[in-house]
């Protein structure tokens, strides 16, 4: 009796591994025998060490008996499938819980448990974690993988406030306001304040320029930021105009008050010639001839200067 002699077998289901084994025999008398094993041959062996016994018997009733060890094992580590990176918005200032999923697959336990830390569930911080799992089938091979989650923060987005000024005076103080809170938040999560910049300066012409909001010293736990920007326009100054009645003839010695007005609302200034005194806007007639006086308004940062008006009357 010649068997196939022992050997070793891969896994390859979890019922085990399917094989071939068997012999030969032969008799100086029957020639060439029958080989009988139990089980017979293909076979599927579940792991472990496996005993097939065989035998041939000849016409004289002679028995020829052996055994054929086979160890099936499984020394293929489990296929371990883990998610790709994942992206999660944070849900509280403190991030997110993300709930994932990991598989194992094995050809001989068909599936196997994955462990992974951190665990599906948990809570991932602001910014990048990574996952690290692991799966060992019941032959103890290990396989090993790892994934990121990253968790971001909401967008509180800071806007520049729109400003305007009349050409050639400073810039006001510029002013923001912030959208976007989360978690049931309020402006009072934030600390600190913004940048602003821009290109215009009080002799920059007429027209818009950008006023430009940056980070600053702004903090918010939970928050990133993003900015946009606003408009300055600046203005050119606005006319103005005196109305000034027209004197009459007055007599030597005749006190008058003068009530020249501008436009602008801007104090009117006098200035005269002829005899005459003059305090405040009060001309006094002191001797007999022509006398002027004029009205002027010299502006101010918002209004150009008037166009002096004059009035003249004749005293006697």
């Amino acid at each position: 009796l010649n068997l196939s002699g022992d050997f070793t077998a891969e896994a390859t289901s979890p019922s085990g591994s399917h094989v071939s084994f068997g012999g030969t025999a032969t008799d100086t008398a029957d020639g060439t025998l029958s080989v009988t094993c139990t089980p017979s041959s293909p076979a599927t062996l579940p792991e472990g060490v496996n005993t097939i016994h065989c035998s041939a018997t000849d016409r004289a009733g002679n028995v020829a008996t052996g055994t054929i060890t086979i160890t099936v094992r499984d020394t293929s580590p489990p296929i371990l499938t883990v998610p790709s990176n994942i992206v999660a918005s944070a849900t509280t200032a403190n991030g997110a819980a993300v709930i994932f999923n990991a598989t194992a697959t094995d050809t001989a336990d068909g599936t196997d448990p994955v462990s992974c830390i951190p665990s599906s569930g948990s809570n991932f911080l602001i910014g990048a974690t990574t996952v690290n799992c692991s799966a060992q089938d019941k032959g103890g091979n290990v396989s090993t993988g790892s994934f990121t989650i990253t968790v971001v923060p909401h967008v509180l987005t800071v806007t520049a406030n729109n400003a305007s000024r009349t050409y050639g005076v400073a810039n006001p103080a510029f002013t923001y306001n912030v959208t976007g809170f989360a978690y049931g938040d309020s402006a009072s999560v934030i600390t600190g304040v913004p940048s602003f910049s821009t290109p215009a300066v009080g002799t920059s012409p007429e027209g818009t320029y950008p006023i430009t909001v940056a980070h600053g010293t702004l903090t918010a736990p939970g928050y990133t930021f993003q900015f946009v920007s606003g408009t300055l326009t600046v203005t050119g100054q606005s006319t103005q105009s005196i109305t000034f009645a027209k004197i009459p003839n007055l007599p030597v010695g005749t006190t008058m008050t003068l009530s020249a007005r501008s436009t602008s609302g801007l104090p009117v200034s006098y200035t005269f010639t002829g005899p005459a005194t003059m305090a405040a806007n009060k001309l006094t007639v002191t001797g007999t001839g022509s006398i002027s006086v004029t009205a002027s308004q010299s502006g101010n940062a918002n209004y150009l200067a008037a166009t002096p008006v004059t009035q003249s009357f004749t005293s006697h």
